[in-house]
């Protein structure tokens, strides 16, 4: 299993490949390829292994992008865009909606450039009250904090949902 530090160092890789792409080449990568170069690279270093992720899981009409898990348990539903799609309340409802559905009481809406986490004890019209509160914010990331706020993104590691660290949060909503 990994460890934070190697965590650090891999998303510190991540961070700086993403930043040397130009935006507009980024903004022309489809969906698919922004999952396979940063997305899942991303929830490898935080400690999920492929066998822990469920890839276009069917939930209602539609699939989620990822549904990661431990043991038989859905623990955290992903949905990933394309950098050049805004993480809008559309798609945070939708990602809600998946995990709300599901049983699964966290959702994460993200395009790697963005990452916005959602709890979904409920499934509301006004999304933002959906985020996540962590130190008197939300929360959401830029790809430029993951390093500057690793700590807040380890809180998505398969450590801190076996652990139940992430589970702290929900007092805070």
């Amino acid at each position: 299993m990994i460890n934070k530090e190697e965590a650090k160092e891999r998303i510190k890789k991540l961070v700086e490949e993403f930043k040397a792409i130009p935006k507009s080449h980024l903004d022309s990568l489809a969906e698919e390829k922004i999952k396979w170069l940063f997305i899942e690279p991303l929830l490898e270093a935080l400690g999920w292994s492929k066998t822990e992720v469920e890839k276009e899981e069917r939930v209602l009409r539609g699939r989620a992008d990822y549904v990661l898990k431990i043991g038989n348990t859905g623990v955290l539903v992903i949905e990933a865009k394309k950098t050049s799609v805004s993480l809008s309340e559309d798609e945070g409802r939708q990602t809600v909606s998946y995990a709300y559905h599901s049983k699964i009481k966290f959702a994460v809406l993200t395009n790697f450039k963005y990452l916005r986490v959602f709890h979904a004890l409920s499934n509301i019209k006004n999304i933002d009250k959906n985020l996540l509160k962590i130190n008197n914010g939300y929360f959401r990331l830029s790809y430029e904090e993951y390093i500057d706020k690793f700590e807040i993104l380890w809180l998505l590691s398969k450590e801190s949902f076996e652990k139940r660290e992430i589970n702290k949060l929900l007092s805070a909503k």
